[in-house]
Parts: C-alpha cells; sequence; structure tokens
C-alpha cells in the first residue's frame, strides 16, 4: 500500500466523506477544476449540487447544518465566487453554524500575478472564519481539510480553505491521508466511510479522560 497513490482531489473528498459530508454546493469554474475533477471519480460518494449563485450555496450548506446536523461544504471560484459567498457565511457566524467553505485559486505559479479575477482573498474572512488558510502544496490538501473541519465543528463556525486549482489533480501517497474519524474507526483507504460511532469507543475514551 505504500505505492498507492491517489489524487489530492480524492482525497480531500475522502476525509470530508468521512466526516459525514454527502453534499457539496456551488458552481464549477476552472480555478476549482482540481475539485471538479475528483468529483467524477468513481470511487467519490460525495454528491455535487449546482446552484444559480454562490450565496446560495453557502446558504445551503449552513441550512444543512441547522436542519439536518450533517456539515455543510460550499464552494466558490476565485476571485467572483469567493466574494459571493459572503452572505451564507456571515449567517453560518451569526449563529453559530459549522460549515466548511473552499475557495478556488489560481494554480500556483499565476499566483500573485495580478491574474484575471484574481484576489486576495483569506483577508475577507478574517473577521468571521474560526480557521482561515491558504493550502501551500497538494500533500496538504487533505490534511487541512480534516483540520479545517474538526475546528469548525469545535468552534462552531466558519473554516475557509484557498485551494490552488491545480492541487487536487496532484498524486500523493494514500495512506499519507489522515482523518479523524475514518482513522478513530480504524478504517484505510478504500474503506471509507462514514462509520457510526461505536458505543465501545466512546467507553475507551471516557476511562482514558477519567485517568488523565
Amino acid at each position: 500500500m505504500l505505492d498507492k497513490k491517489i489524487s489530492a482531489g480524492l482525497a480531500a473528498l475522502k476525509v470530508m466523506e468521512g466526516w459525514g459530508v454527502h453534499t457539496i454546493y456551488g458552481i464549477p469554474s476552472g480555478t476549482l477544476s482540481g475539485l471538479m475533477d475528483a468529483m467524477g471519480h468513481p470511487e467519490n460518494n460525495i454528491k455535487f449540487l449546482q446552484v444559480k449563485h454562490e450565496e446560495v450555496a453557502a446558504m445551503a450548506a449552513v441550512m444543512q447544518w441547522k436542519f439536518g446536523g450533517k456539515l455543510g461544504v460550499a464552494v466558490g471560484s476565485g476571485g467572483p465566487g469567493a466574494t459571493h459567498l459572503i452572505n451564507g457565511l456571515y449567517d453560518a457566524a451569526m449563529d453559530n453554524t459549522p460549515v466548511l467553505a473552499i475557495l478556488g485559486s489560481k494554480p500556483v505559479r499565476e499566483l500573485n500575478m495580478d491574474s484575471f479575477q484574481e484576489l486576495n482573498q483569506n483577508p475577507m474572512y478574517e473577521s468571521i472564519a474560526v480557521y482561515n488558510r491558504r493550502v501551500a502544496t497538494a500533500e496538504q490538501l487533505p490534511h487541512l481539510v480534516d483540520d479545517a473541519i474538526r475546528t469548525a465543528i469545535a468552534k462552531r463556525g466558519v473554516a475557509v480553505l484557498e485551494v490552488p486549482a491545480d492541487f487536487g489533480f496532484s498524486e500523493i501517497d494514500a495512506d499519507s491521508i489522515y482523518s479523524s474519524p475514518l482513522y478513530s474507526s480504524g478504517l484505510k483507504y478504500k474503506e471509507y466511510k462514514s462509520a457510526p460511532v461505536d458505543a465501545t469507543d466512546i467507553d475507551e475514551a471516557v476511562a482514558l479522560l477519567n485517568q488523565a
């Protein structure tokens, strides 16, 4: 399994799936191409719901948690899409609702070159996000998705990840993926699924806390 490879985009989706994500809301775009390509992979089980406007995507993701208890994910293209998410994400921040927003951006080689529609996006969310980062390497992508979701749920707020478009296509080691709920359940690559909480795991956790 050490030589098993997986695209960083599919790895990110598998991490989301492990946290119970079943739907991503948004509009496809070139700056989200790595993630959108992974959505079409046969091993992906998360559905994509295309909306008319990214504000609707953010609102839908927030409402999903409010009414269904499952974390919602909204995506916005680099530039306009990222700005359109703001109203829905402000709603999440005001109501202390966990949500993950993924912002597209130009490929790494084009960053900071004043490319078409390029914006310095992360500062726009600084006042409302409990987690707000740009992914620096393809290998970081699944790890930061895991970290972002954990933080959004723990702090009941908005987690924002900016992802350069080319990262989703990059091949990374499948065994390097880490996702808290997946590994606590002993699951490995190709076994990713939303696992129910085992009562034995809870008892073991209580015992550890009592001994701490």
